[in-house]
């Protein structure tokens, strides 16, 4: 690759739901889709041009926004919003699938239904992304140790918490430790250091 003047990238980074708020698929549809990244393909090309022009980030920032919101295509299920405002709420760790169901006095199949279409898994995976996200958030930023933090995130013990560590990331929260950079406004960046 010869690159013959300066490199500049822009990075969004979406919510696992939110492009389909962009093209009105269902999550499992544009997981197998080629054109994910249709949100740019309405821009007009000196659009694209003028945000790569601009040194200021935050002016720039307002222009990608401007052609996001110019391409939001989907509105969020009104049960789905009130399913994750509940799960936030009332402390995702300790929400069941049959608690949320119940708050939103609708049945489990169609709680069900609500997150594949929308979110790609199930409200048990979700829950269980949830609490793996608050898990990851300690360790990072809280120095406790695994067995309080395993027993505070209502794992049965520091092994059960360790495998679910493993199960998301691939790898034991030590060895992540050792693959992780925290930077531009607490980004992890999961690298090789050798």
């Amino acid at each position: 690759m010869n690159i013959n003047s300066r490199l500049d990238q822009i990075c969004i980074v979406f919510h696992p739901s939110a492009l389909r708020a962009f093209t009105c698929e269902k999550y499992n549809d544009l997981m197998v889709s080629n054109n994910v990244l249709d949100i740019f393909s309405g821009a007009d090309s000196a659009v694209l041009e003028k945000i790569f022009e601009e040194n200021s980030f935050s002016k720039r920032a307002e222009l990608i926004e401007h052609i996001l919101l110019s391409n939001l295509r989907f509105e969020i299920p009104y049960k789905l919003k009130e399913a994750l405002v509940y799960i936030s709420k009332y402390n995702s760790v300790n929400m069941t699938v049959e608690v949320l169901a119940k708050m939103l006095e609708i049945s489990i199949p169609t709680l069900y239904r609500l997150f594949m279409n929308n979110l790609g898994q199930s409200p048990k995976a979700y829950l269980k992304t949830i609490r793996f996200r608050n898990v990851l958030n300690e360790i990072l930023h809280e120095p406790h140790s695994l067995t309080k933090i395993a027993y505070k995130n209502q794992y049965y013990d520091q092994a059960h918490l360790i495998h679910d560590f493993k199960l998301f990331s691939g790898y034991s929260p030590k060895q992540l430790f050792d693959k992780i950079s925290i930077q531009q406004n607490d980004l992890t960046w999961i690298y090789n250091k050798k």
